[in-house]
């Protein structure tokens, strides 16, 4: 029972922003920035959660707080649903062998 609990916590945000269009806000500051970001989401996060965290707006996000001090940033889109892939991966044999390679 702990193990469903564990697994619908985590697939919970996973499955609920699934579908949702990542919208891309291109260049976020004007072209006399010094400094690019790119912004690589984090196990199990969306693109969309840099720019519209838990969809607070965008004055609160990781895209915004950059662009405050002239840094422009870029988010890579990648969507949750893609993170699967990654999780289905435990069920190889290349996994606990620690052979895994970055494509199939």
């Amino acid at each position: 029972m702990l193990i469903f609990r564990l697994l619908l916590l985590f697939l919970f945000p996973i499955l609920s922003n699934a579908f949702k269009p990542i919208k891309t806000l291109g260049n976020l500051t004007n072209s006399k920035s010094k400094l690019t970001f790119v912004i690589l989401p984090g196990f199990s996060n969306s693109a969309f959660d840099y720019y519209n965290p838990f969809e607070k707006g965008f004055e609160r996000s990781l895209a915004f707080a950059l662009s405050k001090y002239e840094v422009t940033s870029y988010v890579v889109p990648i969507k949750r649903i893609e993170w699967l892939k990654v999780i289905f991966g435990i069920f190889e044999i290349d996994f606990w062998l620690s052979k895994c390679k970055p494509f199939g």
